[in-house]
């Protein structure tokens, strides 16, 4: 195994430059590609405008490759080999010339001359290379000719020609040179350093080329049947993993947090991506991460320049099917690259760009928790189970010098992000992109624009759209089955109208087929269909738990799938081929979730089954054992969360549709079904916690029964989804199922809504008592929105919490107009919103009519004495209390003290970039203030701060913010 690799190293050890000859042998098989080895010495001063490379064929003087003037020269180069070579100008500084020859043939057999020349002097270097390609042609030639293998004394024939030819050659070298008429400095042998060993085995990568662009070629194969070319260009959101070490992109919204945007094309293009630096790229579901990773391996498959890194795309999906301890290059072999090449990348893991795609689609156990033990080495050979051996490869245990690229979910882990250097947010399609989207899949321009027409006079499809699967399918939909899309108001139905309109095409195609099947009747051929259909979905639910997307040979047996049949839903199953066996897999992993929560709902035959289904997919409690037919089924979610999750929406989706995926027509919920639905969520919401909170709303969304919904929502009084990132569809989802709830109390504090989700959920605010929205992005757009909300008669708002955004001066005078009219709010806070002087000038005119509000908080404003002489009128005018300073807030300074005992009691459970942020604020504000009690909190705040710019990122897991 390891003959190929020592046979080059054995070889490369013999590349000492010196001034004279160096006899190399190189074989090669035709058609594939051979590295032709050539060194020099290069001088300490080494320029490339100094160096003249010069390849010829010894036989005829032919001449391959001529470098001088710092450029190639085509010109000079014989027609047998044109856009067949290549020299490595990143390599001339270390004295490499070796030429890449591309494509061989049998008449590339011969003996090569390389002449590398510094000055015009006699500061040039020769290097002899015989090649030998073993192919078709030779062995037809060797069977019917006298051809004979070269002996020794061929061999010395081979070195007279050299000596003969060496004054032509020198003269050709001496002729280039004179050419360029430049004149260059003499280099005296002492200045000319050795080449080191280590820049030997540094090189010894480059002999492996020709296996790069092979598997590159495999790349581009496999891509034939698979179109990631239609990727939009869009940017990404760039932010320090520091300050996602809890799990959640809460930083993004503090108000003076700035993003760093980085086009997609320079990610694609690995143009941020430096050896030995780990990347995390978050997006939601069906973001588009996936597709990402295949167009970057794509577009490095598709480079035309020899490239001297290798990437290797691992999908999460494809792992959960290893059973077994693999060492290092056994991991790396699963690309099926061969095996020199891994050994290669082993000896140069500066080299590697591994992606893992999919990390929260991993079954296996990750060891993301604990610090990384770099005391205790692993070798490449020894074996790990696939669950440590990812957990140390993303923690630099192992292959510390490679580039690893990881995609994940939001939320996934609060310990991943902290052993990242980079974090990448994909974040949701805006309208514009969502227009760009629309035209790139339709052909159709009149189409693409009646989609977007649909989206943007539709608030619920525009934030169904923003998610770039869900607009795919959307453009998909509305060419089969617009009618469909005119439906389409929640996640399930997009996926379920997309299915049911590719079954109702498979079922047209598999009709009007004569092959194989032309002695069922057209009956037949659907009622097979349908079956097949039905297994599959078995299938489906039964191994969701295996994190797998194949549906392998053995699988077809077990479940009584036919291939041929199979091979119908190719939108839906792509059909692939490893060396051990062909096999289907599905394109996304959200066609196998709905599949089988399709047959899930299906083989639910009464009511009771339905209950404990109920319990199983969103609490896990309850009767699992109570029906034995569904017994095994439930069983499969219990490690399952994120899963469960999905496949817990898409089951009331499909419960509430009226087409399924078997193809049968259906009517809507019965009566009995929806009274004891009502029950069955009327006595669960006491009872779940903040992690179940959002998933049951979503249920609620996605059973889109006004009814339902009206019922449910007198029982709800508290929503607190404190921390929690919210993408579009969670806030569509929020809007829908609390639209009619009148709420105690409302907290999506660091919940990432920005202002079009204060937008989407204005109704839901204006019926709420306590509202906190703090740290949320929100900028004078949500000012306008908070302000209509305020003037409307039936605001319900008491409290309104919406500090630490960026509303500015223009937002607060707009929250000042609209509370001259109010009648609801007491108390409001608006601190730390980059609000200046002119935000206090119209206070005064509207705030002296409101007799209801008693407290605002300004602190952590910016105010000058102008700004706080306004405040001061008001304060004599009205009855409000006015706190421009944390110590003029006692409530708020007594929450600030006991927080901070908090936290030096707890200093580790804590996020150290947002709280670091809050203490600065806070010590900034306590600064001038001499009252023994501020000073004292002031002592504490700089020793916490002194203890976070000592400690590095906790590995803590923590669930709330310090604010």
């Amino acid at each position: 195994m390891f003959q190929g690799i020592i046979e080059r190293l054995t070889l490369l050890l013999t590349l000492f430059a010196t001034t004279g000859a160096l006899i190399l042998n190189v074989v090669g098989n035709q058609s594939q590609n051979v590295l032709l080895p050539c060194t020099f010495r290069p001088p300490i001063n080494f320029s490339v405008e100094h160096l003249v490379i010069n390849w010829q064929k010894a036989e005829h003087n032919t001449i391959l490759h001529s470098f001088y003037d710092m450029s190639d020269h085509p010109d000079f180069q014989h027609d047998q080999f044109k856009g067949r070579t290549k020299l490595f100008q990143q390599e001339f500084s270390k004295g490499n010339a070796s030429l890449f020859l591309m494509a061989i043939t049998p008449l590339d057999s011969g003996t090569y001359i390389c002449l590398t020349a510094l000055n015009e002097k006699n500061d040039f270097t020769i290097n002899e290379v015989t090649l030998k390609v073993q192919g078709l042609l030779k062995l037809l030639l060797w069977l019917f000719t006298d051809l004979k293998e070269p002996d020794k004394s061929e061999t010395w024939d081979t070195r007279l020609l050299l000596v003969l030819l060496f004054p032509s050659l020198l003269a050709v070298a001496i002729y280039v040179i004179l050419r360029r008429r430049k004149i260059h400095m003499h280099v005296t042998e002492d200045c000319v350093p050795l080449i080191s060993i280590k820049e030997h085995f540094e090189s010894i990568f480059f002999l492996f080329l020709g296996d790069i662009e092979m598997y590159k070629k495999s790349i581009l194969n496999e891509y034939n049947m698979i179109d990631t070319t239609r990727i939009i260009s869009r940017d990404l959101d760039i932010v320090d993993p520091k300050m996602l070490a809890s799990g959640t992109s809460r930083e993004l919204m503090n108000y003076n947090m700035t993003t760093e945007k980085e086009p997609l094309d320079d990610f694609l293009t690995l143009k941020q991506c430096p050896a030995g630096k780990r990347i995390l790229l978050i997006a939601d579901a069906g973001g588009g991460k996936s597709c990402i990773m295949k167009k970057m391996e794509l577009v490095w498959a598709k480079e035309t320049n020899l490239s001297d890194t290798c990437i290797l795309n691992f999908s999460c999906t494809v792992l959960n099917s290893v059973n077994k301890a693999l060492s290092v290059k056994e991991f790396l072999n699963l690309k099926e690259i061969p095996s020199t090449l891994a050994d290669a990348l082993l000896q140069n893991p500066d080299r590697i760009i591994i992606t893992l795609d999919g990390l929260d689609e991993f079954i296996h156990v990750l060891n993301l928790h604990s610090t990384a033990n770099t005391s205790d080495t692993v070798s490449f050979t020894d074996t790990l189970q696939i669950g440590d051996l990812v957990s140390k490869i993303i923690k630099k245990e192992l292959l510390p010098q490679a580039s690893v690229i990881v995609t994940s979910r939001r939320n996934f882990d609060s310990s991943l992000p902290r052993w990242f250097d980079r974090c990448v947010i994909l974040p949701a399609l805006n309208i514009k992109e969502i227009k760009v989207f629309c035209e790139s899949f339709c052909e159709d321009k009149k189409m693409s624009n009646d989609i977007y027409r649909q989206v943007i006079e539709d608030e619920t499809l525009s934030c169904l759209a923003s998610v770039p699967l869900h607009s795919y399918f959307m453009c998909q939909l509305e060419k089969t089955n617009s009618k469909m899309l005119n439906k389409s108001n929640t996640c399930s139905s997009v996926f379920i109208g997309y299915i049911s309109s590719l079954v109702s095409s498979t079922l047209k195609d598999y009709a009007d087929t004569q092959e194989e099947v032309n002695h069922l009747t057209i009956n037949e051929k659907e009622e097979k269909i349908i079956k097949c259909v039905e297994k599959l979905g078995k299938l489906c639910l039964e191994t969701l738990n295996s994190g797998q997307l194949k549906v392998k040979n053995i699988d077809m047996r077990k479940y009584g799938l036919e291939p041929k049949v199979l091979e119908y839903f190719s939108n839906v199953l792509l059909k692939k081929k490893n060396r051990e066996e062909e096999y289907f897999e599905f394109s996304h992993g959200v066609f196998k979730e709905l599949f089988a929560a399709s047959y899930f709902v299906h083989s639910i035959e009464n009511d009771d089954e339905l209950i404990t289904a109920l319990n199983t997919l969103l609490f896990l409690k309850d009767g699992m054992s109570s029906i034995s037919k569904t017994k095994n089924d439930f069983q499969l979610f219990e490690d399952m969360k994120m899963k469960r999750y999905t496949l817990s929406r898409l089951f009331m989706g499909v419960l509430a549709s009226q087409t399924d995926l078997f193809c049968q027509t259906g009517s809507d919920i019965s009566e009995n079904r929806k009274k004891l639905l009502m029950e069955w969520f009327q006595e669960r919401i006491p009872k779940y916690t903040s992690e179940d909170q959002l998933n049951l709303l979503h249920c609620l969304f996605e059973l889109q029964d006004k009814h339902i919904t009206f019922h449910v929502s007198t029982y709800i009084k508290e929503v607190d989804l404190l921390n929690t990132p919210l993408s579009s569809v969670d806030v569509i989802a929020l809007s829908y199922s609390l639209r009619q709830c009148k709420l105690d109390r409302l907290d999506l504090r660091l919940c990432e809504i920005g202002d079009e989700g204060i937008q989407q959920l204005k109704d839901v605010i204006a019926n709420s008592k306590d509202v906190r929205i703090s740290a949320n992005k929100l900028t004078d757009k949500s000012a306008e929105v908070i302000g209509r909300i305020l003037k409307l008669k039936d605001c319900n708002v008491e409290e309104l919490s919406i500090g630490t955004n960026n509303l500015q001066s223009s937002g607060a005078c707009k929250i000042w107009e609209a509370l001259e009219v109010n009648k609801s709010l007491k108390t409001l806070y608006l601190h730390h919103n980059n609000i200046a002087d002119e935000g206090t000038e119209q206070m005064k005119r509207f705030l002296s009519k409101n007799t209801r509000l008693f407290k605002i908080n300004l602190c952590g404003n910016n105010f000058s004495t102008r700004g706080l002489g306004n405040i001061t009128d008001i304060r004599n005018c009205t009855k409000i209390e006015i706190a421009t300073t944390i110590t003029e807030d006692k409530p708020f300074f007594t929450f600030v003290q006991e927080k901070v005992d908090t936290l030096q009691a707890e200093i580790k459970q804590y996020n150290p970039g947002w709280v670091k942020t809050c203490l600065e604020a806070v010590k900034k504000d306590l600064e001038e203030n001499v009252s023994p009690d501020a000073q004292a909190l002031l002592v504490k705040i700089k020793h916490l701060l002194a203890e976070f710019n000592q400690s590095p990122v906790p590995a803590v897991q923590y669930d709330h913010s310090p604010v």
